[in-house]
Protein backbone atom coordinates (compact mmCIF):
# COMPACT_ATOMS: atom_id res chain seq x y z
CA UNK A 1 0.00 0.00 0.00
CA UNK A 2 3.29 2.53 0.97
CA UNK A 3 4.49 1.53 -2.34
CA UNK A 4 1.52 2.23 -4.38
CA UNK A 5 1.07 5.48 -2.52
CA UNK A 6 4.81 6.15 -3.18
CA UNK A 7 4.16 5.80 -6.92
CA UNK A 8 1.24 7.54 -7.37
CA UNK A 9 2.85 10.42 -5.41
CA UNK A 10 6.03 10.32 -7.65
CA UNK A 11 3.94 10.00 -10.57
CA UNK A 12 2.03 13.16 -9.57
CA UNK A 13 4.95 15.38 -9.05
CA UNK A 14 6.34 14.31 -12.61
CA UNK A 15 3.23 15.37 -14.16
CA UNK A 16 3.50 18.59 -12.32
CA UNK A 17 6.84 19.61 -13.28
CA UNK A 18 6.06 18.67 -16.56
CA UNK A 19 2.90 20.52 -16.90
CA UNK A 20 4.65 23.74 -15.29
CA UNK A 21 7.30 23.26 -17.32
CA UNK A 22 5.32 23.66 -20.57
CA UNK A 23 3.45 26.17 -19.45
CA UNK A 24 6.44 28.37 -18.30
CA UNK A 25 8.13 27.55 -22.07
CA UNK A 26 4.74 28.95 -23.71
CA UNK A 27 4.42 31.79 -21.82
CA UNK A 28 8.08 32.51 -22.37
CA UNK A 29 7.76 31.82 -26.30
CA UNK A 30 4.52 34.08 -26.11
CA UNK A 31 6.60 37.01 -24.35
CA UNK A 32 9.69 36.99 -26.44
CA UNK A 33 7.22 36.67 -29.48
CA UNK A 34 5.09 40.26 -28.36
CA UNK A 35 8.82 41.52 -27.35
CA UNK A 36 10.09 41.08 -30.88
CA UNK A 37 6.44 42.34 -32.72
CA UNK A 38 6.89 45.14 -30.24
CA UNK A 39 10.52 46.23 -30.91
CA UNK A 40 10.08 45.72 -34.67
CA UNK A 41 6.35 47.64 -34.92
CA UNK A 42 3.56 45.23 -35.78
CA UNK A 43 3.89 46.29 -39.66
CA UNK A 44 7.79 44.65 -39.98
CA UNK A 45 7.80 40.93 -38.14
CA UNK A 46 10.85 39.08 -39.38
CA UNK A 47 11.04 37.44 -42.51
CA UNK A 48 11.25 33.76 -43.96
CA UNK A 49 15.24 34.36 -43.91
CA UNK A 50 15.42 35.55 -40.14
CA UNK A 51 13.86 32.83 -37.99
CA UNK A 52 13.05 33.66 -34.68
CA UNK A 53 15.95 33.45 -31.96
CA UNK A 54 14.17 30.25 -30.05
CA UNK A 55 14.23 28.33 -33.30
CA UNK A 56 17.62 26.11 -32.28
CA UNK A 57 15.83 25.32 -28.59
CA UNK A 58 13.99 22.03 -28.84
CA UNK A 59 10.08 22.42 -27.76
CA UNK A 60 9.32 20.38 -24.73
CA UNK A 61 6.24 18.15 -25.25
CA UNK A 62 2.74 19.13 -24.93
CA UNK A 63 1.50 17.05 -22.21
CA UNK A 64 -1.90 15.90 -22.32
CA UNK A 65 -3.25 14.30 -19.00
CA UNK A 66 -6.43 13.23 -17.62
CA UNK A 67 -8.15 10.30 -15.99
CA UNK A 68 -10.45 8.27 -17.74
CA UNK A 69 -13.50 9.90 -19.11
CA UNK A 70 -11.76 13.54 -19.07
CA UNK A 71 -10.92 15.31 -21.59
CA UNK A 72 -7.42 16.35 -21.21
CA UNK A 73 -6.22 19.89 -22.68
CA UNK A 74 -3.46 21.93 -23.85
CA UNK A 75 -2.29 24.99 -26.24
CA UNK A 76 0.96 25.87 -28.54
CA UNK A 77 1.34 29.12 -30.77
CA UNK A 78 1.83 29.34 -34.11
CA UNK A 79 3.30 32.60 -35.70
CA UNK A 80 3.70 33.94 -39.07
CA UNK A 81 6.90 35.41 -39.50
CA UNK A 82 6.65 35.76 -43.60
CA UNK A 83 6.00 38.65 -45.06
CA UNK A 84 2.73 37.55 -46.54
CA UNK A 85 -0.20 36.12 -45.22
CA UNK A 86 -0.14 31.92 -45.07
CA UNK A 87 -3.02 29.27 -44.12
CA UNK A 88 -1.55 27.08 -41.38
CA UNK A 89 -2.77 23.45 -41.43
CA UNK A 90 -2.24 21.69 -38.43
CA UNK A 91 -1.13 17.69 -39.19
CA UNK A 92 -1.35 15.38 -36.55
CA UNK A 93 1.82 12.20 -36.48
CA UNK A 94 2.41 9.32 -34.39
CA UNK A 95 0.76 7.18 -31.98
CA UNK A 96 -2.42 9.41 -31.49
CA UNK A 97 -4.26 9.97 -34.61
CA UNK A 98 -6.34 13.28 -35.80
CA UNK A 99 -9.16 11.79 -34.98
CA UNK A 100 -8.53 11.58 -31.23
CA UNK A 101 -7.07 15.33 -31.06
CA UNK A 102 -9.49 18.33 -31.25
CA UNK A 103 -7.60 21.13 -32.45
CA UNK A 104 -9.16 24.42 -32.14
CA UNK A 105 -8.24 26.62 -34.74
CA UNK A 106 -7.01 23.20 -37.12
CA UNK A 107 -6.76 25.44 -40.19
CA UNK A 108 -6.77 28.82 -40.07
CA UNK A 109 -5.17 32.18 -42.57
CA UNK A 110 -2.45 34.10 -40.49
CA UNK A 111 -1.63 37.61 -41.88
CA UNK A 112 2.17 38.64 -41.64
CA UNK A 113 3.47 38.60 -37.93
CA UNK A 114 0.34 37.05 -36.34
CA UNK A 115 0.48 34.27 -33.72
CA UNK A 116 -2.40 32.47 -33.73
CA UNK A 117 -3.44 29.89 -30.10
CA UNK A 118 -4.28 26.25 -31.11
CA UNK A 119 -6.01 24.42 -28.59
CA UNK A 120 -5.66 20.59 -28.56
CA UNK A 121 -7.80 18.35 -26.73
CA UNK A 122 -8.29 14.66 -26.29
CA UNK A 123 -10.92 12.34 -24.45
CA UNK A 124 -9.04 10.08 -22.52
CA UNK A 125 -11.07 6.81 -23.32
CA UNK A 126 -10.30 3.13 -22.90
CA UNK A 127 -8.09 3.33 -25.58
CA UNK A 128 -5.89 5.05 -23.70
CA UNK A 129 -4.06 2.42 -21.38
CA UNK A 130 -3.18 4.08 -17.55
CA UNK A 131 0.22 5.60 -16.99
CA UNK A 132 1.34 4.89 -20.61
CA UNK A 133 2.59 7.57 -22.60
CA UNK A 134 1.60 7.40 -26.15
CA UNK A 135 3.61 10.43 -28.08
CA UNK A 136 2.79 12.21 -31.34
CA UNK A 137 3.62 15.63 -32.86
CA UNK A 138 1.59 18.49 -34.70
CA UNK A 139 3.31 19.84 -37.53
CA UNK A 140 2.36 23.29 -40.03
CA UNK A 141 3.25 22.18 -43.21
CA UNK A 142 4.84 25.37 -45.21
CA UNK A 143 5.00 27.83 -41.74
CA UNK A 144 7.02 25.73 -39.95
CA UNK A 145 10.07 22.88 -39.99
CA UNK A 146 9.95 21.89 -36.94
CA UNK A 147 7.75 20.07 -35.03
CA UNK A 148 5.72 20.31 -31.56
CA UNK A 149 5.76 17.61 -30.11
CA UNK A 150 3.02 16.34 -27.56
CA UNK A 151 2.56 12.94 -25.20
CA UNK A 152 -0.91 11.68 -24.19
CA UNK A 153 -1.42 9.88 -21.08
CA UNK A 154 -4.00 8.37 -19.00
CA UNK A 155 -4.07 8.66 -15.12
CA UNK A 156 -4.51 5.77 -13.09
CA UNK A 157 -7.16 6.63 -10.60
CA UNK A 158 -6.39 7.56 -7.38
CA UNK A 159 -6.01 4.52 -4.83
CA UNK A 160 -9.34 4.14 -2.46
CA UNK A 161 -8.71 3.99 1.21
Amino acid sequence: MIERLTEVVKHSVDLNLRYYSTLFDLSKNYVQSMGQLMRSGLSDGPTASTPPASANVPTPPLLLAGKLNEVAKGAFSVTNHLKQPVTMNVATSGEVTEEQITLNPRSRTLEPGEICVVQASVKINKQFEAGRSYSGAFSIPGLSAGNIPFVVQRLPRAAST
